[in-house]
């Protein structure tokens, strides 16, 4: 790996956050809440598609706050 591999690395994962702002920007608290959770059970279980995060993420929220 040169360092152009590494410049070009750098540019995408520039990119990459830059795009998550503008999603984030434009969400909801509740939808940034399900997110965090879906991103905190990927990390729980890599096994699991985004989709399924999500569901299980926004079904755990719904049970907190209805037992709250």
């Amino acid at each position: 790996r040169g360092l152009g591999d590494v410049y070009k690395r750098q540019a995408m994962n520039r990119a990459l956050r830059q795009e998550v702002r503008r999603l984030i920007i434009d969400m909801t608290d509740e939808q940034c809440q399900v997110a965090l959770e879906a991103f905190k059970i990927s990390v729980e279980d890599n096994t699991k598609t985004p989709e399924e995060c999500c569901a299980l993420a926004y079904k755990r929220l719904n049970r907190r706050e209805a037992l709250s």
